[in-house]
């Protein structure tokens, strides 16, 4: 939609391009890409798909049927590296994946490969990750926060360990949280759960 007149646009990526038939979180970077996520939810096996700015499908940049950690693929955020960390909500971690303008050379890791559990089940008692942000430095804090639904909580970790620092927002403060977002840069710092 247009945001000056809401105005219908009509369908960026229509269903179906390059296989994607239920998406659930979307992002736009690291590079010029749009990044989408999906559960199968038939197989439950995550999948990130890649498309350019103006809807173009490129390709699966993850397929989680090659990562068997990556089940019910949710939020997707990208680290200070430009590497994607991904929700897996079934297996109650947040993972990390290669980004897309990964040094191959250096790394030893191609765009799209599996790097690491960045954030484990037993750190902090992270259950049922769903939507995933990393603050910015404008006078909030820069960490990576997680929406926790099956703890009604968000969690603090640092966004270059994956450590486990705190509940940003304590259980019983929030009922189910499932989205996140903090103001852009050049307003007053507020994050919206």
């Amino acid at each position: 939609k247009d945001l000056d007149t809401s105005t219908w646009l009509g369908e960026f990526v229509p269903a179906g391009t390059g296989g994607m038939a239920a998406p659930t979180w979307i992002r736009m970077g690291p590079g010029p890409y749009l990044f989408v996520t999906e559960s199968d939810v038939a197989s439950g096996a995550g999948v990130v798909y890649r498309f350019e700015l103006d809807g173009t499908f490129v390709d699966v940049f993850v397929d989680g049927s090659e990562t068997p950690d990556l089940l019910n693929a949710q939020g997707i955020e990208a680290d200070p590296d430009g590497n994607l960390l991904i929700a897996s909500y079934s297996t109650h971690e947040v993972l990390r994946f290669a980004g897309p303008d990964i040094d191959t050379s250096t790394t030893g890791y191609s765009p799209g490969d599996y790097m690491d559990v960045f954030v484990s089940a037993a750190d902090g008692g992270l259950d049922s990750p769903v939507s995933i942000q990393i603050g910015l430095d404008n006078g909030m804090d820069s960490n990576l926060l997680v929406c926790s639904s099956g703890t009604q909580s968000v969690k603090r970790y640092d966004r270059d360990s994956g450590a486990y620092i705190d509940d940003f927002v304590a259980e019983g403060e929030v009922t189910l949280p499932i989205a996140i977002h903090h103001t852009p840069t050049g307003t007053e710092a507020m994050m919206y759960i």
